[in-house]
């Protein structure tokens, strides 16, 4: 692979032969309790599995007239409080950016799509439960098949941030996101797994 990949890649054959699977305890899991019973579950960082249950949290807020809908205000004051507002002002910067780095998800601002992404989800009989998602990145990858696999790589790399250059997406470096050695690059994708009270 790395014969072949040449100098379009930045692995060294210390990465190939010290990569591994890593396989986290439940405490590392993200849990997220719905309204409706339901438990919504995801991986850590640097999977986007955190950022996505923030979001649907957000949905959920039952803001509404404050006469008419129960605990409304407190949850005002929470989205106002001085938490929220010093993640707000850490985004203020001394230049403009697009809208959705002040509002990720901006619904007015539609995402070319990647085409290279699939997911798939499977339970078994016993009730286990599996939520996988694998990418080629953007379409094609990195346009290198492998001669003895047929197999399409991918740009993955492209999902680290480089200093003082956006990536494919256009989104802005992220110092928290460059590049080291054994470190995983952060990822939207987000496999999940919703469940009842009861386990299923």
């Amino acid at each position: 692979m790395k014969k072949q990949l040449g100098k379009k890649h930045f692995c060294s054959n210390f990465n190939f032969n010290n990569y591994k699977s890593i396989i986290r305890s439940d405490k590392d899991i993200i849990y997220t309790k719905l309204p409706n019973g339901r438990t919504i579950c995801g991986p850590p960082p640097p999977s986007g599995s955190a950022k996505l249950l923030n979001l649907h949290i957000q949905l959920e807020i039952p803001l509404g007239d404050i006469d008419f809908v129960a605990n409304s205000l407190n949850l005002s004051h929470l989205l106002t409080s001085q938490e929220w507002a010093e993640n707000v002002r850490n985004k203020i910067t001394l230049r403009t950016h697009p809208d959705n780095y002040y509002q990720e998800g901006n619904a007015h601002q539609a995402l070319p799509e990647d085409h290279g992404t699939s997911h798939i989800s499977v339970i078994d009989r016993w009730g286990n439960a599996v939520s996988i998602t694998t990418t080629l990145n953007i379409a094609f990858g990195s346009f290198v098949l492998s001669e003895s696999t047929g197999i399409l790589f991918n740009d993955q790399m492209d999902d680290f941030s480089t200093k003082g250059m956006p990536n494919y997406w256009g989104y802005p470096p992220s110092p928290q996101n460059y590049i080291e050695p054994g470190k995983r690059p952060m990822s939207s994708m987000s496999p999940i797994i919703v469940f009842k009270e009861n386990g299923k």
